[in-house]
């Protein structure tokens, strides 16, 4: 219910006191209209899964969620903004874009409750759209933070996403995914593929992970990543859960009707179906349906269920293994509570996540905790299962230390319920269903217009392409719908833009490509590199490639490349250098300031009481610059410091080769006294997109 203030003619909502959401509207164009001069942007937020709040505790505390947490954004975030309701919990806050601290509003974005025998976790999520175009009506604007918003539905690492025109494509996909779902399980567009977890001791398959894909009739084939994160924003992720869950039962009860190897099935549980009362109802009537044993079907939960409610997961683990499932927790080690899960719940299986496991080999420290894992979980009573195996070393070591089981590339990509029964027959064949491409047929691989190549590439999990080298060019001949999807562009883009596609990239880049290809095809042994490049609809990515040469075809040599996003690794391992280095430069410098022009902001990292001052964090770059100039330097000195820190002369500096250059003024210390300063500006990255400094400053004695 609403209500109406005479005065201002403005409604309000009755229960949290913010406008609704057509005042709302009405109220942000006013102030666009008075303050054309000023820059705003639009926020909208929700509550994830707040309906689990009004399950659990009631409509009374929740009522007492949404007050808390909109007086806590209207005092301390939004005090000279507006703030409207939409509907139940979702708000939209309007206001100056200069007066916000992100820093403060990140830290907002969560609220426990506690009751003495609940404790529930509520994670705010949010989408921001600044406003650029003020042609645009409000409701727009809305709508385009809004969608921003439901991008990141069911990531729960994200807490604000900015609107961009790349994520409105993506949403409108999404929306036509959702809109198919029922026709495709109706159809049985939908099907499950296994993949086998190998018992290493034995040399035999000791069970099967179920997965799900989706034979699209417009998309083609789509892997999970693509349509279960947008099944579970929407939630309706319950249905595909039940459909895949009886799937399985289905094929466990075939392989007893045909009297064929059995080993047991573990199904994966959203954290949607977690929480809900009628769980185990559901697998008993599946279970008595198709009349198989419990043991032959096993649950799944990954571990980050555990952050949002740890008391009701351990009473749904508890319930699971009394009425007598095997329990696996999934995704161990990611980084959520891996200790408190290991304390609080009773799991048969504990299964380490491929992170923990890529560096193994190379790493004595990963390799250790791996291994310190592995003990702790058999001291509980607990199985170990080590997932994302993909290299012989990687297998042996697990061996070595004492992992039960393996499941991984390995051994076997996920395969047709048909080849998982074949695979069941037989003992391990060391690399076991990896492909070898020297066993390829290589007149049908290499043949571009050829039906088994195309099946290949698209049975490969992960993107791949097929390339050809003549000497001088590498050309695409060929992509599966995972590499697509990875550079965010479509198949006809890539083929069109034939060799200019490589010119993408630099040629220092394309010129190691070229030195990988040769080398793999000399050597007769993959190479891998990693390398940057950015389309035309994406920011720059890192992207590691691995090159496999398999033949020639009319005196040209051909290449799978097999394509990982390692982005955030490599922006991790940027950070790193920067931190090496960073006690180096506080003992040099007197100052260090990250000066960021793409939102133009600039941050203290670093000062000298005694010298420096000011402090900035997050602040408006050009308007702290107009202050530096007027109240620091000497006049003799404004006029260069405003070229070279203008955006202009900034860009041209991103774009070249330099990665660092000086500059020499004079200033006026915090005492007053007029002393000559030289300021060091270097490339905070290699990428010229980001448009990132490190600015620090001296005083020259």
């Amino acid at each position: 219910m609403n209500m109406e203030n005479k005065n201002n003619g403005l409604v309000y909502d009755s229960l949290t006191g913010v406008l609704s959401f057509k005042s709302f509207m009405e109220e942000a164009q006013r102030i666009l209209d008075e303050n054309s001069e000023k820059q705003y942007m639009i926020l909208a937020w929700d509550i994830e899964r707040f309906k689990v709040v009004n399950d659990i505790f009631g409509m009374a505390m929740g009522d007492k969620v949404l007050k808390d947490i909109v007086n806590t954004f209207s005092r301390q975030i939004f005090s000279d903004g507006i703030i409207g309701r939409i509907g139940g919990d979702k708000f939209i806050c309007f206001c100056n874009r200069d007066n916000i601290d992100t820093a403060l509003l990140s830290d907002r974005m969560k609220y426990s409750i506690e009751t003495a025998n609940e404790k529930y976790r509520l994670f705010i999520q949010a989408g921001l759209y600044y406003v650029e175009d003020r042609t645009i009506p409000v409701i727009k604007m809305c709508d385009r933070a809004l969608m921003a918003l439901n991008s990141i539905k069911g990531i729960h690492t994200d807490k604000i996403e900015v609107y961009t025109e790349t994520k409105r494509e993506e949403l409108l996909t999404g929306q036509q995914l959702v809109s198919d779902m029922d026709r495709g399980i109706t159809d049985r567009e939908f099907f499950i593929v296994i993949q086998p977890i190998y018992d290493i001791q034995k040399d035999v398959i000791a069970a099967g992970e179920v997965l799900v894909r989706w034979k699209h009739p417009k998309y083609g084939l789509l892997m999970p990543g693509r349509f279960v994160p947008v099944f579970e924003k929407n939630y309706m992720i319950n249905k595909l859960d039940h459909y895949v869950w009886e799937e399985a039962c289905r094929v466990i009860r075939e392989a007893m009707d045909n009297g064929e190897t059995l080993v047991p099935l573990s199904i994966n549980v959203s954290r949607a179906n977690l929480y809900h009362d009628d769980l185990l109802e559901i697998l008993d009537g599946l279970v008595d349906k198709y009349n198989i044993p419990k043991e032959f079907l096993r649950v799944e939960i990954t571990e980050s269920a555990y952050v949002d409610n740890p008391k009701r997961l351990i009473n749904t683990v508890n319930m699971l293994k009394k009425s007598g499932y095997m329990v696996l927790m999934d995704d161990f080690g990611t980084g959520y509570s891996s200790l408190n899960l290991l304390k609080d719940l009773s799991f048969d299986i504990l299964k380490i996540d491929k992170k923990l496991i890529d560096e193994i080999v190379e790493s004595d420290r990963a390799g250790n905790v791996v291994s310190s894992v592995i003990r702790m979980a058999k001291w509980l009573g607990m199985t170990v299962v080590a997932e994302g195996v993909e290299t012989g070393e990687q297998a042996s070591l697990l061996k070595t230390i004492g992992s039960d089981y393996i499941q991984g590339y390995y051994y076997s990509r996920p395969v047709s319920v048909d080849e998982f029964k074949e695979k069941c027959r037989h003992k391990i064949d060391d690399g076991d269903a990896r492909i070898d491409y020297e066993d390829v047929d290589i007149d049908n691989l290499l043949n571009v217009k050829s039906p088994q190549l195309r099946a290949f590439m698209e049975e490969i999990i992960g993107p791949m392409a097929l390339y050809e080298y003549d000497e001088v060019n590498l050309k695409l001949l060929k992509v599966n719908s995972e590499y697509t999807r990875i550079y965010k562009t479509s198949p006809l883009e890539l083929y069109m833009s034939d060799n200019e596609h490589m010119d993408s990239h630099e040629a220092m880049t394309t010129q190691r490509l070229i030195e990988a290809v040769i080398n793999a095809r000399l050597n007769k042994k993959q190479q891998y590199v990693i390398i940057s490049r950015r389309t035309e609809h994406t920011d720059w990515m890192w992207l590691g490639i691995t090159i496999r040469y398999i033949g020639d075809c009319e005196g040209k040599s051909r290449f799978i490349f097999s394509i990982n996003d390692v982005t955030k690794e490599q922006k991790r391992y940027n950070k790193k250098i920067l931190a090496d280095f960073y006690p180096l430069l506080c003992h040099i410098y007197h100052e260090i300031i990250e000066l960021n022009y793409v939102d133009g902001t600039l941050t203290t990292l670093y000062k000298d009481d005694n010298k420096i001052s000011s402090s900035y964090k997050k602040e408006p770059m050009r308007k702290m610059f107009d202050a530096y100039v007027e109240n620091v330097l000497e006049e003799d000195s404004r006029a260069e410091f405003t070229r070279v820190t203008s955006a202009e002369n900034m860009d041209k500096f991103f774009k070249s080769n330099n990665k660092v250059f000086t500059f020499q003024f004079k200033g006026h210390l915090t005492g007053g006294e007029v002393c000559s300063c030289e300021t060091t500006f270097i490339k905070n990255s290699d990428n010229p997109e980001q448009k990132s400094v490190i600015a620090c400053t001296r005083v020259l004695e």
